[in-house]
């Protein structure tokens, strides 16, 4: 699968996955069923051809390979978090393009030139 095809809300389902290593509290954790992280790791271990989580004992651990995501897809997630959570900031005394401010649109209204239609020849009122 080509990264044009992955669904990048999976990679919110593969960093749960990888922390908690395990899939009912993962799917606490995203407020998700069972059912879909059961679904969304299907997935995943299609996409990487991996296992990524696998059973020994009573526990899960991750795979090499996942072990090797960890890192990556929490800095990719935090990236993103950062990215969405930006406000954009205005300051006036920075702003190179005026085109919005009050002295412009006062300085245009000054220069229109305002008739009073009588005054046109001709035209008797």
């Amino acid at each position: 699968m080509q990264f044009s095809h992955f669904d990048l809300n999976l990679l919110r389902s593969l960093d749960a996955l990888l922390a908690e290593r395990n899939v009912t509290r993962a799917s606490e954790r995203l407020f998700v069923t069972q059912q879909a992280m059961s679904g969304a790791l299907r997935r995943l271990r299609e996409h990487f051809e991996n296992e990524l989580l696998v059973r020994v004992g009573r526990q899960m651990e991750l795979t090499p390979l996942a072990r090797s995501l960890a890192l990556p897809v929490r800095d990719a997630l935090l990236k993103v978090e950062t990215a969405v959570n930006t406000q954009p900031s205005f300051d006036p005394r920075t702003r190179a393009d005026h085109r919005d401010s009050p002295h412009r649109s006062a300085h245009a209204f000054m220069g229109l030139q305002f008739h009073d239609p009588r005054d046109r020849q001709g035209i008797r009122y």
